[in-house]
């Protein structure tokens, strides 16, 4: 399973038991140029960068130097694998056309119930409802995972993805309890052994982290959630006291280069959700999703039998 993302802050991680090892290299797109000629260049750039000494993949518009960014590691099967692009940070209107003509699934992340119309009006094959408690870019309107998600499958006849909260079996069992097909999850993923692009410290303080350690923040496209830090502090006095947009951009991404690529969290701001505090241990990806459905699974039967016993009683 491999997607294209398409916003401020998502990730790219794959489900395999990938290596720690190699480097990565950036390919910077005109987005003009991606809706003038479509996937097409997509796919170009893609088997470009495939041929590479690079053995992992995972494409998004990150908000910095605002072009799509390619970072890749070679593997000549990931291009095989790209199963669909996930549009966020507004309406994915503009997308659909090129999405729809390549053949991709259309995934499109929502804060709200009449997002999740939209999307589907417009001919969205997946939607994550996505909770005010995620990390990273989350919503003006604060809606918890719990109140939105119910809202969202009640109202789509498309499948829905819980994002916001989700970090193992149980909660995996809960999302289908709310209808939910599945979970999308961001910081789960940054405690796990597949992340190497980020620095290792970065793991461990998702595992140290504690309820309340999380805070809200500006960011590019709306408030945006991440552990506290006196970058972060900084990032508040900076706002307070009056700093432009470009001022507080140019912090923001140096801030989170600072704690993503060289593991300082003091100065700078690791985007994260509040399921944090209940991360105890750093994963390895091939391990943790088989098992959460394992998991969630043996819960929903154990579940399901103590329903029947207290009907028959």
């Amino acid at each position: 399973m491999f997607g294209l993302f398409f916003s401020g802050d998502d990730r790219a991680v794959g489900l395999g038991d990938q290596g720690a090892e190699g480097s990565f290299e950036e390919v910077f797109l005109d987005r003009g140029d991606v809706l003038a000629f479509g996937f097409g260049l997509l796919e170009d750039m893609l088997e470009q960068v495939l041929t590479g000494p690079h053995d992992k993949l995972g494409v998004s518009d990150n908000g910095r130097q605002g072009g799509w960014v390619f970072r890749c590691r070679a593997d000549a099967g990931i291009g095989r694998q790209l199963t669909g692009p996930t549009t966020s940070a507004g309406f994915p209107g503009e997308f659909r056309p090129l999405i729809a003509d390549s053949g991709l699934i259309h995934i499109h992340k929502v804060g709200s119930t009449r997002q999740a119309i939209k999307a589907e009006h417009l001919g969205v094959d997946v939607v994550i409802a996505s909770g005010y408690e995620m990390g990273g870019h989350t919503h003006a309107v604060p809606m918890h995972t719990f109140v939105l998600v119910p809202n969202v499958t009640e109202a789509v006849s498309v499948p829905v993805l819980l994002s916001g909260g989700a970090r193992d079996g149980r909660t995996l069992a809960a999302a289908l309890c709310l209808g939910a097909a599945g979970v999308a999850m961001g910081t789960r993923f940054i405690a796990s052994e597949d992340n190497a692009d980020w620095h290792p410290a970065t793991a461990r303080r998702i595992v140290e982290a504690g309820e309340g350690d999380d805070t809200i923040f500006p960011g590019v496209y709306s408030p945006a959630r991440g552990l506290k830090s006196a970058g972060l502090a900084h990032l508040m006095d900076l706002t307070r006291q009056g700093a432009t947009a470009a001022e507080l951009l140019e912090y923001k991404d140096a801030a989170m280069i600072r704690a993503e690529e060289e593991g300082d969290l003091d100065s700078g701001i690791l985007p994260a959700g509040q399921v944090a505090c209940g991360i105890r241990d750093i994963a390895r990806v091939a391990q943790l999703v088989p098992t959460m459905a394992a998991e969630a699974a043996a819960l929903l039967s154990r579940l399901a039998s103590a329903g029947q016993a207290t009907t028959a009683g």
